[in-house]
């Protein structure tokens, strides 16, 4: 089929019919999400009953119900594509052809997108703010980079072919060297004595280094983030290391290739390679160098192969597959990517069912534009094996998830059970932070998610009312991208602090690129107003970009980020709380007697002290129920040794039943010998 190019003046009418439909549909939408929330706080006007709160024993920060928050941003991504594409067609039958209006379009997209970002900023983190005015007085210094970039995304195409060899090697030397710098700063071996990574070793680490330290006998995991921690004892045996450097070097292992994955996701689907070059170097500044700096802590770049690696491949996946020609590769890659699904499933289920939704409307989509079968029941027909597919790979995910719990614990899985951790944060959320619909940073995250999902879902409807076009395989890539993205955010929405939600918005990242991508190629195919205003809307989102870009290469080739990081991790392990306690133990704490240690860093001390863990109970932060308090108190009744308790801990059981606790600490049972500002050491005298 051939591609029917519009007129000039057509192109200028049908630029302005679909701002006045974007400009309809967010007003819809607003109203919508309003009721969305409304009906949320009607039917469910409490979601915080005292019976959860009696479940609910974390200390929380903010607790605050947020249904109707998730709600109100699933429709709205969800709901803008369908919204939107109504209103063109209303707007379609308007009698409109005067080409001027497209003045009155883009006019009207600068100042409401003007009007957008002050909002935002206006709401921005305090400290997130300072850190970006800080890292701004280096702007001037860049400006011979931003005239590199520039004038390489403009005439990149006019050059290309001379010069493709060498844009190739220049970003094969930027990956080699990102690549050695991610993995120098997320190598840390002794990183477990900083005070934020105290949380990390204990919830993901301990189980594992208790059974090689012979504490244990078998790995019996709590199913919160879901049994990767197999795949990791596979391979502490499979290599006969089981030390927290070797913990260090796989997830820096799975860190690079993640980075990997993303830099094949946007060079595959960029033509003009600097944009492709300067958003993947913004993008590792962005989410793998800048927190470091702005947080002067290590610890958290390690959620990144838990929450985003089978993310980033899936995407890399879906890239390669877009690439192929052959029908055996095509199908090839397609199982490929329901085994990367199920195996996603069974390492965290949060981020799994993500990685199978997105790659199971990834290919639905390129079947359905592909085949463009006009009767409804042949197409379903041939789209059946697309859908049972997943549902295929759910089920045997599910059996494999049922067989490791009867296997590690002789018991079925309690499906009724079995989401309470999700169910937890979707209702209250951790650490987080309130998310208006209106006059709030991540508000635009979601607009740009839900503009984004608009071009594949129109130009399926064109399809499938016979458009005589050729359809864009990269429209099949957003729609990956807007369903991992929403994904991990709404996700996230529950432990929103700021880092967090900013480190998983990194496919909105991507989005961008393919954007000015496509902008380059409008603004060749159009002239006068529309062509500037093409140019206008590039360079605001290449001059931000670019600056990340550049200040990726200073940190990675004149900075020398690896003295900085290391001043970082010494730093943090000088302060750190888990090296104060353990030196707080050892002048306190009478010699040979044993500890009952029970700290947010239990585990991490009893390695550090040498000693044997003597709990019968899970020692993580993660008490959710009464009877993992029950442990502890008719553990304590018993015990003659020393007692180790934190701040945190106390405030825990204080929260979960005061009596109890005062009851337990009295003088005839304990007496307080020493403490300081976070931990108390308490003599047995029973």
């Amino acid at each position: 089929m051939t591609i029917n190019l519009p007129k000039e003046a057509d192109t200028k009418v049908s630029y302005f019919k679909n701002f006045l439909a974007f400009i309809s549909s967010v007003y819809v939408v607003f109203i919508l999400v309003n009721l969305v929330k409304y009906a949320c706080g009607a039917w469910f006007p409490d979601f915080i009953s005292d019976d959860f709160l009696e479940n609910f024993n974390l200390l929380v920060t903010y607790v605050n119900p947020e249904m109707s928050e998730k709600s109100a941003f699933f429709a709205g991504v969800l709901g803008f594509p369908i919204i939107y594409f109504f209103m063109l067609r209303i707007v379609e039958k308007l009698n409109l052809k005067n080409p001027n209006l497209c003045k009155t379009a883009v006019l009207g997209e600068f100042l409401l997108t003007g009007i957008l970002l002050v909002l935002c900023v206006a709401n921005i983190d305090k400290d997130a703010f300072n850190y970006l005015y800080a890292g701004l007085k280096n702007v001037w210094g860049y400006i011979p980079g931003y005239v590199v970039i520039i004038l390489g995304v403009f005439v990149y195409k006019t050059f290309q072919n001379r010069i493709r060899v060498i844009t190739n090697i220049v970003a094969a030397i930027m990956l080699v060297s990102v690549l050695y710098v991610i993995f120098k700063l997320y190598y840390t071996p002794a990183y477990d004595f900083t005070e934020a990574a105290v949380m990390h070793f204990s919830s993901y680490f301990a189980p594992i280094y208790k059974v090689y330290s012979g504490q244990t006998a078998g790995v019996d995991f709590t199913n919160l983030y879901g049994f990767y921690l197999y795949f990791y004892d596979a391979i502490f045996k499979l290599f006969n290391n089981a030390s927290i450097s070797f913990f260090s070097i796989i997830n820096s292992v799975l860190v690079c290739l993640s980075i990997v994955f993303v830099a094949i996701t946007i060079f595959f689907n960029t033509k003009n390679q600097f944009i492709a070059l300067t958003f993947f170097l913004a993008y590792v500044y962005l989410y793998n160098i800048a927190n470091v700096f702005s947080t002067q802590s290590v610890y958290f770049l390690q959620f990144m192969p838990h929450r985003v690696f089978f993310i980033t491949a899936i995407l890399a996946l879906a890239s390669v597959y877009l690439k192929a020609n052959r029908t055996f590769t095509k199908t090839f890659l397609e199982i490929v990517g329901y085994l990367v699904s199920f195996v996603a499933i069974i390492w965290n289920s949060e981020s799994g069912y993500i990685v199978l939704a997105g790659w199971s409307f990834f290919v639905v989509y390129l079947k359905f534009c592909n085949r463009r079968i006009g009767n409804e029941k042949d197409l379903l027909k041939s789209l059946f094996p697309y859908i049972a597919a997943p549902i295929a790979t759910l089920f045997l995910a599910f059996t494999v998830i049922e067989l490791i719990t009867f296997f590690r614990s002789g018991q079925w899985l309690d499906f009724g059970k079995s989401f309470y951790f999700q169910s937890l944060f979707y209702k209250s959320g951790y650490y987080m932070l309130p998310m208006p619909l209106l006059s709030h940073p991540w508000l635009l995250v979601v607009l740009l998610y839900a503009i984004a999902a608009t071009k594949p879902l129109k130009e399926l409807v064109e399809l499938y009312q016979g458009a005589q076009t050729d359809f864009c395989k990269k429209n099949s890539m957003y729609i990956l991208l807007v369903l991992v993205g929403i994904g991990i955010f709404v996700y996230y929405q529950g432990r929103s602090y700021i880092l967090n939600l900013f480190i998983t918005s990194f496919p909105l990242c991507i989005i961008l690129a393919f954007w000015l991508d496509e902008w380059l190629d409008k603004i060749k195919s159009v002239s006068g107003f529309l062509s500037v205003s093409y140019v206008l809307k590039l360079m605001l989102v290449l001059l931000p970009v670019a600056y990340f870009s550049l200040s990726c290469l200073y940190c990675v080739f004149v900075k020398n980020p690896n003295r900085v990081f290391d001043y970082v991790k010494e730093n943090t392990a000088a302060s750190g709380i888990c090296m104060q306690n353990y030196q707080f133990i050892k002048e306190n704490a009478n010699t040979g007697q044993k500890l009952d240690i029970i700290t947010l860093d239990a585990g991490m001390l009893y390695s550090m002290l040498k000693q044997s863990d003597t709990l019968k109970f899970n020692t993580v932060i993660d008490w959710s129920d009464k009877e993992q308090y029950n442990k502890i108190f008719n553990y304590l009744k018993k015990s003659k040794n020393m007692l180790v308790l934190d701040r945190y801990t106390i405030n825990n059981l204080n929260m979960y039943e005061k009596n109890s606790t005062e009851s337990l600490l009295k003088p005839e049972n304990y007496i307080l010998k020493a403490f300081d500002k976070n931990l108390y050491i308490f003599e047995n005298k029973k």
